[in-house]
């Protein structure tokens, strides 16, 4: 905090992801007011609680404007890889797990669109729309193989050791 020349009493009470953090406050949004807020994890956190991946090993991938993806690890752990460590939740146990980020992933179409020589994204999605192709954040296409509960990812090669 020294660097940014910021107080540390300006940052929020760490606390276990199913905390009571507060009330929803009158007039702040739609939400009416005193709704008590009693969980917090952000979206590439919460996706893997959600989907019941909870066991050491099992990844979670997330795909938005950036893209994400989250593995169980035993233990707090530095990566050699470039991953993130990372608390995935925490609540009775904490769950620690390792975290790879890809903060414009969507951006690709657009990447895309002027390398193919196209006005748009909205081209490279009707084009994506016309092939068998591993998911492609951004391009409105996801090809999922079923391998009885598992998810194989196509043309992603990491080493996440």
């Amino acid at each position: 905090m020294q660097r940014f020349d910021a107080p540390l009493d300006v940052l929020p009470d760490p606390r276990p992801s199913d905390s009571r953090f507060g009330e929803t406050a009158a007039g702040a949004t739609a939400v009416p007011a005193r709704i008590s807020v009693l969980s917090m994890l952000g979206y590439s956190h919460a996706a893997p609680c959600a989907h019941g991946v909870r066991g050491l090993g099992e990844e979670n991938a997330t795909y938005g404007t950036g893209s994400s993806l989250l593995t169980q690890a035993p233990r707090r752990t530095a990566s050699r890889n470039g991953l993130s460590g990372t608390i995935a939740w925490s609540g009775g146990q904490t769950a620690y797990a390792r975290k790879g980020n890809t903060t414009v992933s969507a951006q690709a179409a657009a990447f895309a669109a002027g390398k193919l020589g196209l006005t748009s994204v909205v081209e490279v999605s009707a084009m994506a729309q016309t092939v068998p192709a591993p998911a492609i954040p951004g391009a409105g296409r996801e090809a999922w193989a079923d391998t009885g509960g598992k998810v194989r990812a196509e043309g992603l090669c990491a080493d996440f050791h």
